[in-house]
């Protein structure tokens, strides 16, 4: 119970204090509740039937009143007391600020104690993911996503979405944690360009999309077969030396045969 203190006289003592109530991830928010009270330390108690003034801070927003006492029968008295809805950083933290003052007539004082008090953090939807690492064949894909955090909530899932680049998306969901499993895309064609989107969903709820990560296949050799072209069943090898070696591939590029990249 967050409280400060501050005497009035030798005889009296005013406390503000500031606890917390609830907490709600969706909205980002938590409640806390407020009270003022005025404390007899010693003496028989002095009274008065005057509108003594009170007032009381917290979180930027204010109340105030009047109060009379007679502490010849009781030596707490609670001037005020409210709730406060305190809205959370995107980060998930919230600071909480709170001040009180009262007077009294007989005796003759007044006080102002404040205090403050951090809130536990919130859980927060996951950050936007990155593409941490892509590889490719002539005819398959692969790619890693992350995160730099999970918003203090475990992540539950992720989700691939992935076309040739120009068609229409399709969805794939797979594994959890702050590193995706690696998402593998085979039978594709050589030298063609696909997007590759990530996501991830929390406790809360589902991260930004990544938005697109243009990816391409290798240049490729494809062979016919039952007038289907497809890739070959194994490396194609030319001899050299009297040695069988892994063939290069080329393209023309402007009537001359170069390197395939």
């Amino acid at each position: 119970m967050p409280a400060a203190s501050a005497n009035l006289s030798g005889q009296y003592r005013l406390d503000i204090g500031c606890d917390l109530a609830w907490q709600d991830a969706a909205s980002n928010t938590s409640g806390v509740n407020w009270y003022l009270n005025l404390v007899k330390l010693s003496g028989s108690g002095y009274w008065s039937y005057n509108s003594n003034p009170w007032s009381v801070t917290v979180a930027g927003q204010n109340w105030s009143g009047g109060f009379t006492y007679d502490f010849r029968s009781y030596s707490v008295l609670t001037l005020a007391s409210g709730s406060k809805t305190i809205a959370h950083a995107a980060d998930g933290s919230a600071y909480v600020s709170f001040a009180g003052y009262a007077a009294m007539d007989s005796p003759s004082g007044s006080a102002n104690p404040s205090g403050g008090m951090w809130l536990p953090a919130l859980a927060s939807t996951p950050p936007t993911p990155r593409l941490a690492s892509a590889s490719s064949t002539p005819t398959s894909l692969s790619a890693t996503f992350s995160i730099s955090g999970d918003g203090r909530s475990a992540i539950q899932e992720w989700q691939f979405a992935y076309a040739r680049d120009g068609d229409s998306y399709a969805f794939m969901s797979v594994g959890s944690g702050s590193w995706s499993l690696p998402f593998n895309w085979g039978d594709r064609d050589p030298s063609t360009l696909h997007r590759v989107e990530a996501r991830c969903r929390n406790g809360v709820g589902w991260s930004p999309w990544t938005g697109p990560n243009l990816l391409g296949t290798q240049s490729g050799m494809r062979v016919s077969r039952a007038d289907a072209w497809s890739a070959p069943d194994a490396a194609i090898q030319v001899s050299r030396g009297g040695q069988w070696v892994p063939a290069p591939t080329r393209v023309s590029r402007s009537g001359a045969w170069r390197a395939a990249s």
